[in-house]
């Protein structure tokens, strides 16, 4: 409910011969006065208030959207939790059938997928300048843990790129048909990180201690 608005005026007073002034200030249901208003710079209108005719009339109401990313999904409790966790976790969806006509990924999509799977950077090749979702990592073993990623990717049913060179790993995935990005690389990226035995072998970093002088 919007709140009433206040007013200020100034009267005079008369006492015999002599006249005082003073300010009449008038405190609407908020409990604020229009001067405490304007110092805090709200301008006179604070809180909610009530939409105008001319909004109405409009129709704003029924044509706003929410955004695509899932950051502002509220959190789901029981059986929702599970239901949402299905609809938005990319490691839970199997690997799709793209169409013959399928396109690589918008720059907008690529970066709503990679919040997924933060670790990995989508970088052009050397070889080919496709662009790739990379994942760079120092493991325990690096041939085991490029035979596990290999595992996972032929268990989804999407190809991977590994490169061992002692406990450094390279892992590249893209779709080659489109020469980029697809769904399918980031759900497989998100199903490879959340391996227990690949996050099992990844050498955790130190934590980096800082002095400060």
């Amino acid at each position: 409910m919007a709140l009433k608005s206040q007013s200020t005026s100034d009267k005079n007073v008369f006492f015999g011969k002599k006249k005082f002034r003073f300010r009449v200030q008038a405190i609407g249901e908020g409990g604020l006065s229009r001067d405490q208003e304007m110092m805090g710079g709200l301008g006179g209108d604070i809180g909610a208030r009530d939409p105008t005719a001319g909004e109405i009339g409009s129709n704003f109401g029924t044509s706003t959207l929410g955004h695509a990313d899932t950051d502002h999904i509220v959190k789901a409790t029981g059986k929702g939790a599970k239901k949402l966790q299905d609809m938005t976790l990319l490691k839970n969806r199997s690997i799709q059938q793209l169409p013959a006509d399928a396109t690589a990924c918008t720059l907008s999509d690529e970066e709503i997928y990679r919040k997924q799977c933060v670790d990995w950077k989508v970088r052009p090749s050397n070889k080919d300048s496709i662009p790739r979702l990379r994942w760079e990592v120092t493991t325990t073993d690096g041939e085991k843990f490029a035979a596990r990623c290999q595992a996972v990717a032929s268990e989804a049913g999407w190809p991977v790129e590994t490169t061992a060179t002692g406990e450094k790993v390279l892992v590249e995935v893209h779709t080659k048909d489109v020469k980029g990005l697809t769904i399918n690389d980031f759900i497989l990226a998100t199903k490879i990180e959340a391996d227990e035995e690949v996050a099992a072998m990844i050498v955790k970093k130190a934590k980096v201690v800082r002095n400060w002088i």
